[in-house]
């Protein structure tokens, strides 16, 4: 692998962290979805977009689709796991976001309440 192959590569993860965060984040934002739907909705979209680069890969290199080796499988499977995560951490720092936007609300009349 040539170090423009491991930059592109970098590129490319930090592209799914980015998007799958976004993705994690809107989802909490737009609809309020709890934080187990979120973990299913993450799972799924991990292997589905896994699934999708192994397809795509597949056809642009004509390599088997399926993994050959180990290291194949633990590569794909890192893959899962950062799109995963990403999902995640993007939901739960929207649910964050929001609850302190609450509090910060609630402190906030009570203390106007309390000058009246």
């Amino acid at each position: 692998m040539t170090h423009g192959q491991k930059v592109n590569l970098s590129y490319f993860m930090l592209v799914c962290v980015l998007v799958s965060f976004t993705a994690g984040f809107a989802l909490f934002w737009s609809s309020g979805r709890e934080a187990r739907t979120a973990a299913a909705l993450a799972l799924a979209l991990g292997l589905i977009g896994v699934a999708a680069m192994m397809i795509s890969e597949s056809l642009y290199s004509s390599d088997p689709l399926i993994p050959e080796t180990c290291f194949e499988w633990l590569y794909n499977l890192q893959y899962v796991a950062i799109i995963t995560l990403s999902f995640v951490v993007g939901h739960l720092l929207a649910r964050a976001l929001r609850a302190a936007t609450a509090l910060r609300r609630a402190i906030s009349m009570r203390n106007s309440a309390k000058r009246t």
